[in-house]
This record gives structure tokens, sequence and C-alpha cells, in this order.
């Protein structure tokens, strides 16, 4: 496979980190009329009348897209997934990355940024930090069920202005840094066949 195509490839999967932020974000949360969110002390009525058939069309508009648009955090935790895997002897943070959820995911990705000492970084030790922050910052969102008022309600300070803003935060920034480690041709997530054909050839071979 053509390294130049591979990576080219790599860059834009990188790259769709940062545009699942912005395009997810405008389509759910604001078409779909996420954000601002319902009043939580609406009773079921109110929901459907006040809010519901009010926004009818766009909640439908927006949800239908932010359902197409989701699909580019895939190629996004995938192509990071890759680029831990090379470093990453175990290959346990990576897989932890790919599969194991918010959270998980973040821990693992923190734990990478702080442990992994080759030069140059992918990334810099301060984003472990933020997405750390990110992945805890969801936890309190299992409060939202029990309070109908305050920081943890629906309509809160900390789901959307929290939680939400710091992981769209992490997922934009950690892809500007994959972009940039891959644009210096020194990350690539894998070599290809040909590059590994020629590394064991033997010398004077044809």
């Amino acid at each position: 496979m053509n390294e130049d195509i591979l990576r080219k490839v790599q860059i834009v999967c990188a790259w769709c980190g940062p545009a699942f932020v912005v395009f997810y974000g405008l389509s759910w949360c604001i078409l779909g009329h996420n954000y601002p969110p319902p009043d939580s002390t609406y009773s079921a009525a109110d929901l459907v009348n006040k809010f519901y058939l009010k926004y009818r069309g766009d909640i439908l508009l927006g949800q239908s897209l932010s359902t197409c648009l989701g699909m580019l955090y895939l190629p996004w935790t995938c192509q990071l997934s890759a680029m831990m895997w090379k470093r990453d002897k175990s290959h346990i943070l990576s897989l932890l990355q790919l599969t194991g959820g918010t959270t998980i995911e973040t821990i693992a990705i923190c734990l990478f940024a702080f442990l992994d000492k080759e030069e140059p970084a992918i990334l810099p030790r301060w984003t472990a930090v933020l997405a750390l922050f990110s992945g805890l910052s969801f936890l309190p969102l299992t409060f939202l069920p029990y309070f109908k008022t305050g920081i943890f309600a629906i309509n809160g300070y900390w789901s959307f202005h929290v939680a939400f803003i710091s992981y769209a935060m992490f997922t934009a920034i950690i892809g500007y840094y994959m972009a940039k480690s891959l644009k210096k041709g020194k990350n690539q997530a894998w070599n290809s066949s040909e590059s590994q054909k020629r590394i064991l050839q033997p010398i004077g071979a044809d």
C-alpha cells in the first residue's frame, strides 16, 4: 500500500475527532434542541406539549443528522488506538481506549500519555490531565434521575457546561495532536508490508 496515501487517510481519521465535535454539537445540541435542555420540572404532558411538539421538526432533523454525524467518532478513536498500539507493547491501553467507553477510555489515554517515553511524544502530558478530568466528569451524571433542580439536574450546570464541554475539548485537542504527529511522518500507526520486506531483505538482494 502506498505509504503517502496511507498517512493521508490516517490524518483524515485524526481530524474526524474535531469534526465530530463541531458537527455533532451543532446537530444534536443546537438543531435538536438539547441545549438548553427542557425544564426538568416539566410533567410528562408539559414535556410533550411545550417541548417535543413545539420543536418537533427541528428535533427530528437534528437527531437524524447527529445519528449520521456521530459516525465521525469511530475513525478518530480507531486511529488513536492504532497509534497507541504501536507504542504500547502490551496493547492493553490501546484496547481499553477503543472498547472501554467514556471513562475507561480517558483513563487509558491518560496513562498512555504519561507512560509513553518515545520522542517525539504523540500527546503532551497536559492532555492526559484533560482526558482524565473529562472522563471522571461523567460519573456525576448518574445522579441526574434524582435531581430536578440544581447543578446535577438535567438542565443543571454540570452535564452540559462541565462534562460535555470538557469532553468536546478533549476530543478536538487530542485529534489536533494526532494529526500533527502524523504529519511529521514519525508516528504512523503501522508499517506497510513493503517496508517490512525491505527491512528483512538480505543486503545485496535484488
